[in-house]
């Protein structure tokens, strides 16, 4: 029992640093287009947000059937993916899942 707790404690500590690194790098994407950086750097952040905002719409294609499922708004589902991917839907998925066994 002890180390399911541990397991548990691990998995919420990971998420919330997934959840918060995601939001810095939202942020920073957000800075760089109001105050425009140095051209090395700005053409860096750029290059990773356009992969980004391209993984999390493939991402959302895969799962939207699934999300829809779940009742939540299709807008809210778009841009929690849009912003958190996996960090976002997994949870959700899985719990679906196991409430389905």
């Amino acid at each position: 029992m002890n180390i399911v707790l541990k397991r548990r404690c691990i998995i919420k500590k990971s998420k919330l640093i997934a959840v918060i690194t995601l939001i810095s790098f939202w942020a920073l994407a957000f800075t760089a287009q109001i105050t425009g950086l140095n051209s090395p750097f700005d053409f860096i952040i750029n290059l990773a947000v356009s992969i980004m905002i391209l993984a999390h719409l493939v991402e959302y294609l895969m799962v939207r059937t699934r999300l829809a499922k779940t009742g939540r708004s299709k807008i809210y589902n778009f841009l929690a993916v849009l912003f958190f991917g996996v960090v976002y839907w997994k949870p959700i998925l899985s719990d679906q899942e196991s409430n389905q066994n």
